[in-house]
């Protein structure tokens, strides 16, 4: 499973060759450029394939099996770079890496997964460096807008760049210094906006409807995934904001420090949370579930990995989860697992409805491919793909109050919540 900035992929890498094509042609000699495809297409489909797939594809060195039409690939490749060299205004505007990195992604991309995609050098170490839980960017959490081009901002970190710039969520950042947003993933987008620390990014982002204009001192940034507090009535209330690589460890101290309050009943809100690794959320649900399965995984082979927890550690007192249609992945598998246990309820909208796992492949080049390879079911064999997790208790968010103070906003779901544990509590 990916974390949270493939998670939110709505839009295919596919798109990449058509864009690279639109603006400029290939560089350097037609021999060169052919072998270089041909070399990294015989890599690539090497790497992605099991030695029994039974697709047609036989590829050697030099040579390939694919066909188009009545013509060879790498033949069709030369007839387009011939026509693209004799009459395309714009031939000098593309470089060769970024052609090549649009021949890998819009091979990734025709497979028709959104989540299955390729990532380059500078990508491939922007996602590594998020895995370690620091970074040099903004401090702004990022999704995919299906319905736009651009990346929305979920929410700022707090003392963060981003928010001390006045960023805000719901703003829809539509360039980054001069790079117009169109079509490009998410992924690609965050890694314009990371870059040396103390070094400034311009973003125009869409508030409203009203185009604003931010410069953004870039920052180190270190992602604190849990927040908590414990509220009236000995209530503990922890945030998981995503479940990054310190995420159980965080969530743990959170626990111990409400345990040492005597915290009485405890709220977890995954709201916006996008989702992440596998192994946080079952070792948070390790710690928490009784005896039982937390969460299955299949593969395309049918082969069956379940990942169980011996119940030592069961909490034992009244639990709500607070959950929305951002709420993904991981969320979706803490989620599923404490409403099957029966031993929290599920409260506000239902869940974003993505319940497959990626694995990480890098290539030899230091570039990257996330390909999903399995379906998670909750232990019951609940299907999340599509559906998402019902919630037990459905509540919308209440937002439509005039008030001066964002901060004073009714959220009709936490109350809902705190309704439901104070009656647990009687």
């Amino acid at each position: 499973m990916d974390d949270r900035w493939i998670d939110d992929l709505e839009e295919r890498k596919r798109k990449d060759m058509n864009r690279v094509f639109g603006k400029g042609v290939l560089m350097g000699t037609l021999t060169t450029l052919l072998f270089m495809i041909t070399l990294a297409m015989v890599l690539l489909i090497g790497d992605i394939l099991p030695t029994d797939f039974s697709g047609g594809f036989s590829m050697q060195p030099g040579e390939s099996s694919i066909r188009s039409g009545d013509l060879d690939p790498m033949e069709k490749l030369q007839e387009i770079e011939e026509i693209l060299r004799g009459d395309f205004l714009f031939m000098d505007e593309v470089s060769d890496e970024q052609l090549m990195d649009g021949i890998f992604s819009g091979f990734v991309g025709a497979l028709g997964d959104p989540y299955t995609v390729y990532f380059n050098q500078e990508v491939t170490r922007q996602l590594a460096e998020h895995r370690q839980g620091s970074f040099y960017g903004i401090g702004a959490l990022l999704r995919q807008n299906p319905d736009r081009n651009g990346a929305e901002i979920v929410r700022t970190f707090d003392d963060s760049p981003a928010q001390r710039a006045g960023l805000m969520s719901g703003d829809m950042i539509i360039q980054v210094d001069d790079q117009v947003i169109t079509d490009q993933d998410i992924q690609e987008i965050v890694s314009w906006i990371r870059g040396e620390e103390g070094t400034i990014v311009e973003l125009t982002v869409d508030r409203d409807g009203e185009e604003l204009f931010f410069a953004v001192e870039r920052a180190h940034i270190q992602i604190q995934s849990v927040r908590y507090e414990m509220l009236e009535g000995n209530i503990g209330f922890i945030t998981i904001e995503e479940f990054g690589v310190h995420t159980a460890s965080q969530f743990q101290q959170a626990m111990d420090s409400l345990e040492a309050q005597d915290m009485e009943g405890l709220i977890v809100d995954l709201r916006y949370n996008p989702g992440g690794q596998l192994n946080p959320v079952v070792e948070i649900l390790r710690n928490i579930l009784p005896e039982g399965v937390i969460v299955s995984m299949e593969d395309v082979h049918g082969n069956v990995t379940v990942e169980r927890t011996d119940g030592r550690n069961a909490f034992d007192r009244p639990m709500v989860v607070l959950v929305n249609g951002f709420s993904a992945s991981a969320s979706e598998i803490f989620a599923g697992a404490v409403q099957d246990h029966e031993m929290a309820t599920i409260v506000g909208t239902s869940t974003f409805g993505k319940a497959l796992v990626q694995r990480p492949f890098t290539l030899s080049d230091g570039s990257s491919m996330h390909v999903t390879i399995a379906e998670y079911f909750t232990p019951n064999r609940q299907r999340i793909s599509e559906n998402g997790i019902i919630p037990d208790v459905e509540v919308e968010f209440d937002y439509t109050q005039e008030v001066d103070d964002i901060d004073d906003l009714i959220d009709a779901q936490l109350d809902k919540a705190l309704e439901i544990m104070r009656g647990k509590l009687q």
